[in-house]
């Protein structure tokens, strides 16, 4: 049982670690209103699911001021949880991705142009000369 919860608090150090530099960099290549997604791995949990997709599955943008105004969830019912900076829970494997402006996140968690559908197009095929 010892072991299972220092494994646990492992697991989810390192994750608010990498969380931590994601949040850096964003802020470093956008400024304080740098915005972010956290893309939840294939097998997250709801709260998960709930906290940074929306009803049609796509990633919540959040600034990284909100993220950081919410604080932690450690010590909350599940009821009271937030969508947070860091991991939103023990073993959270959410990612977590820089948006720039004029851009959103897609169902797959890649960056499209624009807001409106019919405009959108893929960064990778902008960046590989095809579009």
């Amino acid at each position: 049982d010892l072991a299972r919860n220092w494994d646990r608090i492992a697991e989810t150090e390192l994750q608010a670690a990498h969380m931590d530099a994601q949040l850096y960099e964003s802020m470093v290549l956008e400024g304080e209103g740098a915005r972010v997604a956290k893309i939840p791995d294939s097998g997250a949990c709801g709260a998960c699911r709930e906290a940074y997709l929306t009803d049609e599955g796509e990633p919540k943008v959040f600034t990284v001021s909100e993220l950081l105004s919410n604080g932690t969830n450690a010590g909350k019912k599940r009821a009271n949880w937030l969508p947070v900076a860091g991991p939103l829970h023990p073993r959270c494997r959410c990612d977590m991705i820089t948006v720039p402006e004029n851009m959103r996140v897609d169902r797959s968690g890649r960056l499209r142009r624009g807001r409106d559908d019919e405009s959108l197009r893929s960064v990778d095929a902008d960046q590989s000369g095809a579009g």
